[in-house]
């Protein structure tokens, strides 16, 4: 028989076939599993009844089969915070991007000695599949002149599997104890840039049941993130969003009688967690590089490097990192744990093999939270004959390392943090330094306070700022400090508008150094730049610099002031249209009705749009903003453009004289388009674009005129009439 399914007093809309087994009943362990019902055993039929685990009872007046069971057989009701996002790019039509800083300086301006010129640029050649680019800089300092290629590459982003390809000059991956070396060959590594929605670290879940229809409401803080209905039994919340260390979940139930439960859910994390299943890694091979900034081609020998982290559960994330060249093998590993809520744990070791010589290195580390107190603390010990990458190509290996630290929020009475590091490096002195920080922010008036003291040398060194907010972007501050030097310092600054204006910042200083420095920025729409005037003894000396961006994509030339990220081609229609990102104004369209947007956040939606109130009157605006999701380093072309329309308000009388009735119907030609009449006979044609006929009904039979395009107007809205509207005559041809 086919009955409705219900499932502890609830129905599931669900009806399914069972057979009757003397006072049980039969039914498929699938469709019991569909409805989140779950029974043990293998085979694919289940028996319910009155006395077995789950029961059930027939309802016959109604049809329907009234299953009960305990909680553990039911499949917990998942709400899931951050459901998978559907990502996409816009596509990047082939271009070229030259961003250049051009700068002079002179060190005197009484003798002009030590002038100098520098220029600094980079190229990229974007494509749908890849990004070829290059940078480097050239300089003239007292007749010497030099130039220095810095990185060339061919880089293929893949968004999709969160991967990067790169062929020419890179940057290898390491890990926390490790370091990064240049090179120049092949790298494929891992890249969660490329996915700004994604959340590589591990989120709270919620697990939770109840006995009678009941509301969930999920707080972070004072804000409610997420609320819902859930019917009796387990249910489960999933990546509730806790986004950084420090902040709490608070999930709070009320059931049909208004009773309510509360909990606070607290979690760790430093970062260096990684979501259980999701992997980070970087596969390096190529030469090493040398004299990176002063030599354009020092490459060195051969070389290759892994590193891979996996998260393996919430709280557990592995690693391991390997270099290998001919003068040094190593490899190492290590984990991360989270001791919930309370600390985040690392430790790692590593060995290496060196021209004969091994060696090891042990690593370990802890950030911890309490209440308002933050503690942190890693150390790290090499033997002598331990190496890798970087000891081979000459910098000094740290042999023992030791960090401590405490910070603490006092409210609004600031934060204070002491920390404590030791440090001895090969070939060289050990340091020992302890450090204190005072900070109080009270509504636009800051006060911070540090000293470091070096227990080598006996000295104290102590620095002192306060800042005052006057507007938005103007302040003053005073500072001091002391130690080796003492010195203070006054300075007023108005900060230059980053959308498109001037700022300026002066000050003086007294003690060692005594002088004044006057500096001015500008932002404009198509470059910016900077101007400093300094004096410090006898000398004063000034520097001048511009920097900016040249596109070249869908066969136009635009420029604009320099930025990271990508840019877009906005196609207005007209010229001296705004143009606005994320509803600032960024541009103005140019004599061709174009712009050049840049800084788009890459990967991600970019609200590009314009007024309509920019446009002229007759002109129908269809689309004012649209939504760009530009690759990185690239560019997409927004067509903002209104098709071109041909607006017309014409005014129609009858026979009579009379104007005809508010609300009559009319046709245009033989499309059909159906217009109202207005008051005074006004019917709005929203694009005339032929000689056409209008038929008009009216309730006394149905009548004819015929319009055509009005000339073109300086902006003014095209009007007609009045029209004479005549009658049909009934069988006319």
């Amino acid at each position: 028989m086919a009955l409705e399914l219900w499932i502890n007093g609830i129905c599931t809309h669900h009806t399914l076939l069972v057979w009757r087994r003397g006072a049980d009943f039969v039914l498929s362990r699938r469709e019991l599993a569909s409805e989140g019902l779950t029974l043990a055993g293998n085979s694919a039929d289940v028996t319910v009844g009155v006395d077995t685990e789950v029961g059930a009872m027939l309802d016959e007046a109604n049809q329907r089969l009234m299953v009960t069971a305990p909680d553990r057989n039911l499949v917990p009701h998942v709400f899931d915070l951050r459901p998978p996002v559907r990502y996409e790019t816009d596509p990047t039509p082939s271009g070229l991007k030259l961003n250049y800083d051009v700068s002079a300086e002179v060190s005197d301006l009484r003798t002009f000695a030590q002038t100098g010129l520098g220029f600094s640029g980079s190229a990229s050649y974007f494509t749908s599949h890849g990004t070829l680019l290059a940078s480097g800089f050239a300089r003239a300092l007292a007749g010497h002149s030099e130039g220095v290629r810095l990185d060339t590459a061919y880089i293929v982003d893949d968004p999709l599997q969160v991967r990067r390809w790169t062929v020419g000059d890179a940057i290898s991956g390491s890990l926390p104890w490790a370091r990064s070396v240049r090179f120049a060959g092949f790298q494929l590594a891992s890249d969660f840039t490329l996915r700004p929605d994604l959340v590589t670290t591990p989120l709270p879940q919620f697990f939770g049941q109840t006995a009678v229809p009941a509301s969930v409401d999920v707080l972070i803080g004072a804000t409610k993130v997420f609320e819902t209905e859930v019917d009796p039994g387990p249910f489960e919340l999933r990546n509730l969003p806790i986004v950084s260390s420090g902040s709490d979940a608070t999930v709070v139930m009320t059931d049909v009688l208004g009773r309510q439960t509360t909990q606070t859910i607290s979690i760790y994390d430093t970062g260096d967690l990684l979501a259980p299943g999701l992997s980070a890694y970087s596969l390096d091979t190529g030469f090493l590089r040398r004299g990176y900034g002063v030599d354009s081609f020092g490459y060195d020998r051969p070389m290759a490097s892994a590193t891979f982290r996996h998260g393996v559960t919430p709280a557990l994330t592995v690693e391991t990192q390997s270099e290998v060249s001919a003068d040094v093998q190593m490899a190492g590993a290590g984990l991360v744990f989270a001791w919930q809520p309370i600390a985040v744990i690392d430790a790692d070791a590593a060995g290496s093999l060196s021209k004969g010589r091994s060696g090891g290195l042990i690593s370990a580390g802890f950030h911890s939270r309490w209440d308002r107190f933050m503690l942190f603390g890693s150390w790290s010990s090499a033997s002598a004959g331990y190496a890798d990458f970087t000891k081979v190509a000459g910098a000094p290996q740290d042999r023992d390392r030791l960090q401590l630290g405490i910070s603490a929020s006092l409210d609004r009475f600031g934060a204070v943090s002491f920390s404590e590091i030791d440090r001895s490096v090969d070939r060289g002195s050990a340091s020992r330094l302890s450090t204190v920080s005072y900070a109080l922010d009270c509504g636009g008036r800051s006060l911070t306070l540090s000293g470091f003291y070096d227990r080598n040398a006996n000295r104290w060194y102590a620095s002192t700022t306060f800042s005052v907010l006057l507007g938005p972007r103007t302040s003053v501050s005073a500072s001091s400090s002391s130690g080796s030097a003492d010195t203070a310092s006054m300075s007023y600054a108005r900060d230059a508008d980053p959308d498109g204006g001037f700022g300026y910042r002066l000050s003086g200083h007294a003690g060692y150094g005594a002088g004044f420095d006057a500096q001015t920025d500008w932002f404009g729409e198509h470059a910016s730049g900077d101007l400093d005037l300094s004096s410090s003894g006898s000398a004063t000396g000034m520097r001048a610099g511009l920097n900016g961006t040249v596109v070249v994509v869908d066969k136009h030339i635009l420029v604009a002031r320099q930025s990271d990220g990508a840019v877009a081609l906005v196609k207005t229609g007209l010229p001296n249209i705004q143009v606005y990102l994320e509803h600032r104004p960024v541009a103005v369209s140019d004599e061709s009705g174009d712009a050049l947007v840049p800084g788009l956040t890459p990967f991600i939606a970019n609200h590009i749009g314009v007024n309509p109130d920019d446009y002229p009157i007759s002109t129908v605006v269809e689309t004012d903003e649209r939504v760009a999701k530009p690759s990185r380093g690239g560019a997409v072309v927004v067509d903002l453009a209104p098709r071109k329309r041909h607006p017309l308000l014409v005014s129609v009388r009858l026979e009579d004289g009379l104007f005809p009735p508010v609300g009559s119907l009319a046709t245009l030609g033989d499309g059909g388009m159906k217009l109202v009449v207005g008051h005074k006979g006004q019917i709005y044609i929203d694009d005339l674009t032929a000689r056409s006929t209008v038929t008009l009904s009216l309730p006394e039979g149905v009548c004819e005129f015929v319009i055509a395009p009005p000339p073109v107007t300086d902006g003014h809205f095209p009007k007609l009439g009045p029209a004479l509207c005549r009658p049909v005559v009934s069988g006319a041809s």
